[in-house]
């Protein structure tokens, strides 16, 4: 599944794709905590950090970027939207039928998604264009889902996993600008 296929009951916030998918590549790969240390030649206290069953670390764009490439992923690998089996079990930019067309997008639903990235931006920092893009078309699906306008669910989960990082000011229906 990639994110154009991501509908809104199979989104989740980038922070924990990257959680899933990287504990599905170590589980493919047959690896501990500790295989993963040594493989990857990182401390310790950083594999733990971020791929303990309750991670104290998020995933954050560079992390994610180095360890697909130590890991021999495509780049953006660890954003897809998570599987329940490895990353690598379908192959990363596989071309799917789009579950909306350019068509249904109109400027207002466009703009919408486009605040909520920014939205995320600002609590998570500015993503690299892939991510910014493959972002976009996962709220962008979701707008289209939800009749152009995310529900107060979808809008309630965007906020809270800002607010579960630290965006005390986040709030529901209110992007930033």
């Amino acid at each position: 599944m990639d994110a154009m296929t991501a509908t809104p009951t199979t989104f989740r916030p980038v922070h924990v794709a990257r959680w899933l998918n990287l504990r599905a590549e170590f589980g493919a790969r047959g690896w501990s905590q500790k295989d993963a240390v040594e493989a990857l030649s990182r401390a310790q206290a950083q594999i733990s950090h971020i791929s303990a069953d309750r991670p104290i670390r998020a995933i954050g764009d560079q992390l994610a970027t180095d360890l697909e490439g130590e890991l021999g992923l495509d780049p953006g690998a660890l954003d897809a939207p998570a599987c329940d089996g490895p990353v690598a079990a379908e192959p990363y930019g596989t071309i799917r039928p789009a579950l909306f067309t350019a068509a249904a997008i109109d400027d207002a639903t466009l703009d919408e998604a486009e605040k909520w990235v920014r939205f995320e931006e600002g609590v998570y920092g500015r993503y690299q264009p892939l991510r910014r893009n493959r972002r976009l078309m996962v709220i962008l699906e979701m707008l289209v889902g939800d009749g152009g306008r995310l529900t107060p669910a979808h809008a309630a989960e965007l906020v809270n996993s800002a607010k579960a990082l630290g965006g005390s000011n986040a709030r529901v229906g209110e992007p930033s600008a």
